[in-house]
């Protein structure tokens, strides 16, 4: 099998990626038929990219179907995430006057729970899952001749179990809440990473207007009446409300757990009298010997700066960091890219149709932001809350990962903006200032 970009992200730290890619290595030694199936990680200029070379939606399916096969299981890792949260919080508060040592001992024990269910899993899960729910839906809606009323649709079967923080903060924009009060309320949305992060200011929380309201003129009665599932179709259906919360949801309860514990890096890096930065170049066994030993591994932080890292697995299917990216694996990346550059155009899924021109932006971090201007192409490899603002202003979205729903989606049907998702590969097609037709009606963007 060829290799493939899996995922791709900006400012993910060492620490962070060393704890999810045990849990990826893990899902392969359980899940895959294929045992030559293998997955490394790159961490270069603060840029993490997964690769793999075995066949993801497989991979996902058989995960989806373990982990969330029904409403049930999500709504019980719903409940087993609120006493998560209620756990690292008072444990929190109770290691911040304790020893430094046993300290990390306690984030890395809580950090580990995060990173299954409410990480890795269910990230690989719903991204399969969504992608065999909006072939459903695109059958159904096709088979039914039903394609007037797409939107109204989408719009009703898309609706999530619960609220998320985003959400909550519309709620309370609407209701005239002072934003000094969101900010400080909602500060932990910074970042999922546990050592680097971006502030959120005031202009993020302003760029997010009131929750428009809903313009569905249908129920999901009549939904399902006029879309006739069979029994597997509707059990995809039925489980959507559930997926759809819980993709965001645990996004909160990843920040929320990264804002809780920083205190902790805060403290090892005043410990050795550096920046706290330096430390996201580190995996926690490296910060765990660090601290026994007293000894900070500055020419190993200065190597991975510079020359960047690779993130592998060894015989005992454990973490391996090798320095300086070796010749092989830059062999592997370098054709993938090449191929990606060769593209004039690329496709995707419609997560919403129309069609526009414009000038790209590209969006790899936080502060990206600035450069939108009203009426711009925003592209990136996903969207987050914290990308809002930049929303507000674009005049479409296109993203290289996620699904019909994925936040991208879900922001576009409610912006009511074209929107194509999953292209894999448009942040390495385009680039800023590109000029660009947007045919999301079609699910493709070609330069002009």
């Amino acid at each position: 099998m060829s290799w493939k970009k899996l995922l791709s992200r900006q400012s993910v730290d060492l620490v962070t990626i060393s704890e999810i890619d045990k849990v990826f290595f893990s899902l392969l030694e359980e899940f895959s038929k294929n045992k030559e199936t293998k997955l490394f990680s790159v961490l270069k200029k603060q840029t993490l990219t997964h690769y793999i070379n075995g066949d993801v939606q497989e991979l996902g399916r058989l995960i989806y179907n373990q982990y969330f096969p029904t409403r049930d299981e999500i709504e019980n890792y719903y409940e087993q995430g609120l006493k998560l949260i209620q756990k690292f919080e008072q444990k929190a508060e109770e290691y911040k006057n304790k020893d430094l040592l046993s300290s990390f001992d306690e984030f890395v024990k809580l950090f580990r729970e995060v990173c299954g269910i409410y990480s890795i899993i269910s990230w690989w899960a719903i991204e399969a899952w969504q992608n065999d729910y909006e072939k459903i839906l695109t059958e159904l809606i096709q088979k039914n001749n039903l394609s007037e009323k797409q939107d109204s649709l989408l719009e009703v079967l898309y609706q999530p179990w619960k609220k998320t923080a985003l959400i909550e903060i519309q709620d309370k924009i609407s209701t005239g809440a002072k934003v000094e009060d969101l900010l400080k309320e909602y500060e932990f949305l910074r970042s999922w990473v546990v050592v680097w992060y971006n502030p959120l200011n005031k202009s993020w929380f302003k760029g997010i207007k009131k929750k428009p309201k809903s313009g569905s003129t249908l129920t999901k009665e009549q939904a399902l009446n006029l879309l006739n599932p069979n029994k597997e179709e509707n059990t995809f259906i039925e489980i959507a409300p559930y997926v759809i919360f819980f993709k965001d949801w645990r996004d909160d309860l990843r920040r929320k757990f990264s804002y809780t514990w920083h205190f902790i890096f805060e403290a090892v890096a005043k410990h050795f009298f550096v920046n706290v930065n330096e430390l996201g170049y580190l995996t926690v066994e490296e910060i765990k010997q660090a601290l026994k030993d007293d000894i900070y591994p500055e020419n190993i932080i200065k190597e991975r700066k510079e020359k960047g890292c690779v993130v592998t697995s060894d015989e005992a299917n454990d973490v391996k960091v090798i320095n300086n990216i070796p010749l092989n694996y830059k062999e592997i990346i370098e054709k993938i890219e090449n191929s990606d550059k060769e593209d004039k155009e690329v496709k995707g899924q419609v997560a919403y149709p129309g069609k526009v021109s414009g000038s790209v932006r590209i969006m790899r971090t936080y502060h990206d932001i600035k450069k939108v201007e009203f009426g711009d192409i925003l592209i990136a490899n996903t969207t987050h809350p914290n990308y809002l603002p930049a929303m507000q202003k674009s005049a479409a979205f296109i993203t290289n990962e996620g699904g019909v729903v994925s936040h991208a989606a879900i922001v576009a049907r409610e912006m009511k903006k074209p929107c194509i998702v999953g292209t894999k590969i448009a942040t390495k097609v385009f680039k800023d200032y590109d000029l660009v037709e947007v045919d999301a009606n079609k699910g493709i963007v070609r330069k002009l």
